[in-house]
């Protein structure tokens, strides 16, 4: 395939145009991608803080067809009328401190009236016990194919409380000395 550029100065020659291969996929027949997408209804997530689990999942309706105006809808918008055929697949998987995949902790497959679900914390315990991260991630789907992008959420893994601790009693009306022995007063 040639890329022909056009300019003010007029179009580039078409032996002057450089050849690419690209591979389309075909992207027109694709469902689009849920938007809207949100976690504990915050739209951007950070993996710094820790959710309160069970986490909410809930996203809006996209519509390829009729999404074909000369303007885009906002990602942050509400539902649209929903393609027919579109169902939704919800992945979440365990991840490492290094943000490295573990493995999937559940697959959810969602109709497409759904636009929302929930992820237990019990879920992730019992797949992944200690995954420090979760990534979520929602597909439509439509006659076998998938979103040709798909948007994902990185998020804390369920806070655990410390086990195992050892306590050890000091009598705190004795001062210590720096080397840790007892200072009669």
């Amino acid at each position: 395939m040639a890329i022909l550029t056009v300019t003010g100065q007029g179009q580039l020659p078409l032996g002057s145009a450089p050849v690419d291969q690209v591979l389309f996929n075909a992207r027109a027949v694709r469902p689009y991608r849920p938007g809207n997408f949100r976690v504990n209804g915050v739209l951007w997530p950070t993996p710094a803080d820790f959710p309160t689990y069970p986490l909410t999942v809930s996203w809006s309706h996209r519509n390829r067809i009729l999404e074909t105006v000369p303007s885009f809808t906002a990602w942050d918008a509400g539902n649209l009328t929903l393609e027919p055929g579109v169902s939704y697949q919800v992945l979440v998987e365990a991840m490492d401190s290094n943000f490295n995949v573990l493995g999937v902790v559940e697959t959810q497959n969602l109709p497409g009236s759904s636009n929302s679900t929930t992820v237990d914390a019990a879920t992730v315990d019992t797949t992944f016990p200690g995954a420090p991260f979760v990534r979520i991630t929602v597909t439509s789907v439509r006659d076998g194919w998938d979103s040709w992008q798909s948007p994902s959420h990185i998020v804390r893994g369920p806070f655990r409380e410390p086990t195992e601790l050892l306590a050890i009693y000091q009598d705190p009306t004795k001062p210590v000395n720096l080397v840790g022995s007892f200072v009669e007063v």
